[in-house]
């Protein structure tokens, strides 16, 4: 390893010194869905690049994309979309129960049938604990959590 190479790999993670994002196969205009991120393909001059266009619940280019702080509901999880700037995040946000009120991660809902639900985060994925009298189930969202914040007073969000 030369001393440029140490430099570069010193200086930058490598994770953002080799893009995974193949720009051979990226044409100008066209589209593509990585990690639930859609991308725009770009060229300027000689210069070939992407742009980030939004997050895309489907994880293909079919349906919605959402724009920043935007949020999707699926049954038992709400999701966001965070773009800061050249980085974007498709992210579990918090919990729904089974009439679509938020649940948020730490904390349980009981209903009159006997039914429980608790939303909780186990190894970074939030989970749904759905819990009756006859069944036990647990549902996983999509995606890992991220930007978990523990307040002082022990409150969990994301």
């Amino acid at each position: 390893m030369n001393i440029v190479t140490f430099l570069l790999f010193g200086i930058f993670p490598l994770s953002a010194a080799i893009s995974p994002i193949n720009l051979e196969n990226c044409n100008p205009g066209s589209y593509f869905v990585e990690n639930y991120i859609k991308y725009q393909c770009y060229q300027s001059g000689s210069v070939k690049g992407y742009n980030i266009a939004g997050c895309q619940p489907s994880n293909d280019l079919t349906g919605v994309t959402l724009q920043q702080w935007e949020t999707h509901n699926e049954k038992w999880f709400k999701y966001h979309c965070v773009i800061d700037g050249t980085n974007a995040q498709y992210s579990v946000k918090t919990c729904l129960d089974p009439v679509g009120e938020v649940l948020p991660v730490g904390k349980t809902r009981s209903f009159p049938d006997g039914e429980t639900f608790t939303c909780f985060i186990e190894r970074n994925k939030v989970k749904l604990n759905h819990q009756t009298s006859e069944q036990y189930m647990i549902y996983h969202a999509i995606v890992p959590a991220n930007y978990v914040i523990v307040r002082p007073n022990g409150d969990v969000e994301i």
